[in-house]
């Protein structure tokens, strides 16, 4: 029986194709509205989630386009509880979950506060 799954192994491993070699890589899903500044748009995000800004938080998220209803409520609860940092950890480990590289950027900036965090374990 382990000849056999041996067997198998080395033959998939024999098909996986050499990434580094196709010069392909994976960068989250970048869907961005072109008309604004991601620099701006940032400061206006970390700004609405400063200030408990509810309304502007969620037309920020809206506009990324790729994120559900629920996806964006439970966001918004957990950026606006600025009580220590770890509901702004689990909403990162959340977008990186999600794939959207914008929403990951925003995020990050709302760390200015707690230097470092973002790497530290959830």
């Amino acid at each position: 029986m382990k000849e056999v799954n041996a067997a198998a192994m080395n033959h998939c491993l024999d098909e996986v194709p050499n990434l580094p070699a196709l010069n392909i890589s994976y960068d989250g899903r970048v869907e961005w509205n072109p008309t604004k500044s991601m620099d701006a748009t940032i400061h206006q995000f970390r700004s609405a989630v400063l200030s408990a800004n509810v309304r502007i938080i969620k037309q920020i998220l809206k506009d990324l386009h790729n994120l559900a209803p629920g996806q964006i409520e439970r966001l918004i609860a957990l950026l606006i509880n600025r009580t220590s940092v770890e509901p702004t950890k689990e909403a990162l480990m959340t977008a990186i979950c999600i794939g959207s590289r914008p929403l990951v950027e925003f995020i990050l900036s709302l760390f200015m506060e707690y230097p470092g965090e973002e790497r530290n374990e959830v």
